[in-house]
């Protein structure tokens, strides 16, 4: 007597265990977004004001509940969407937690 398929299904369902569970982390690892300083507001505008193309800065920003740094040169930037082109990421300035060399 073969069981075929049927012995492969319990290891189906810790499969979707799986992926439930992970989701589950990333959604319990989730951090509501810090608010900055008027000081740090001020330095954040002194390196969007004064940036050198081409110059590589270390941008910490918040994204889907988690904090991130990313070190990239800024591209453009588009005063009017209050966002950045970045060389590896697009940020708008409400994502922006600090700039620093």
């Amino acid at each position: 007597m073969s069981r075929g398929m049927m012995k492969w299904a319990p290891y189906a369902s810790l499969i979707e265990q799986k992926s439930h569970m992970e989701k589950m982390r990333y959604e319990r690892g989730k951090v509501t977004k810090p608010q900055i300083s008027q000081e740090r507001a001020e330095v954040i505008n002194q390196y969007l004001c004064h940036y050198v193309e081409g110059s590589e800065l270390i941008f910490t920003y918040y994204e889907d509940g988690y904090i991130y740094q990313i070190k990239q040169s800024i591209r453009r930037i588009f005063i009017e969407e209050k966002r950045l082109l970045g060389s590896q990421k697009h940020l708008a300035f409400s994502q922006i937690l600090n700039i620093q060399d």
